[in-house]
């Protein structure tokens, strides 16, 4: 027996897929998480590390750089998206494992490296009002697959934003422009690789903003992650 397949025995004995629940016939090692068929398609697209958009082998991909390398797991649809969506909006925080594996495992086959974990900080209302940070779930589980400290408090976000999923491009830079700010932990980013942690990278407006912050504060590389990026026929 392989090893892997020892571990999923024994963290998920009941053979259940960890994404979507479906019994897992045939599938795929995603890091060493096992997917069933049906989520498999999800990890089997290409992520441009330039923009976070995700498109098929041999597909034509037109590019919107965001300035930074960015990585995420799957387009931000079909079960991903309800996975995210349980995570943020019905109280589902346990979500954060899986997902948060599943992106740490993405990170790992791009081959990149980083020093230092950053989730993308939360207005302290929103935060009070849903009971965390969903960000900050994803990196304490992404920091502990990758062995990386998370830095929870380098940014805070000093002014809310309007729900970014309802905005187009334009709109959403100028939503996310001036959010954030250096927060009590921002000295640990200085001379050091910073990993950005997001749930999802659309139009990498509040990537872009949160990265301006950091390269200012003396980090040496900011590079993006998500568990979901955008589709190819994302409306920028």
């Amino acid at each position: 027996m392989k090893i892997l397949d020892w571990l999923n025995d024994l963290l998920w004995p009941d053979k259940s897929c960890p994404l979507c629940g479906r019994d897992i016939d045939v599938g795929c090692w995603v890091g060493d998480i096992r997917l069933c068929g049906y989520c498999t398609p999800a990890a089997e697209q290409i992520c441009c590390p330039e923009c976070a958009a995700f498109y098929q082998p041999g597909e034509v991909h037109s590019c919107y750089p965001l300035g930074l390398l960015v990585v995420a797991f799957a387009p931000y649809g079909g079960i991903v998206r309800q996975r995210l969506r349980d995570l943020k909006y019905h109280g589902q925080a346990d979500a954060a494992e899986v997902l948060g594996c599943l992106a740490a495992a993405a990170w790992q086959e791009s081959g990149n490296s980083a020093d230092v974990i950053v989730p993308v900080p939360l207005f302290a209302a929103r935060a009070a009002g849903r009971g965390y940070n969903q960000s900050e779930l994803l990196a304490g589980t992404v920091g502990r697959q990758l062995g990386l400290p998370v830095l929870g408090q380098a940014l805070v976000r000093v002014r809310d934003t309007l729900a970014q999923y309802d905005l187009g491009k334009a709109a959403r830079q100028r939503n996310a422009a001036g959010a954030f700010a250096p927060g009590p932990d921002i000295g640990g980013v200085s001379g050091r690789r910073v990993l950005l942690l997001d749930d999802i990278i659309t139009t990498g407006a509040t990537m872009q903003s949160c990265a301006g912050v950091l390269r200012e504060c003396g980090a040496a590389e900011v590079y993006g992650l998500a568990v979901a990026g955008k589709r190819l026929d994302f409306d920028a």
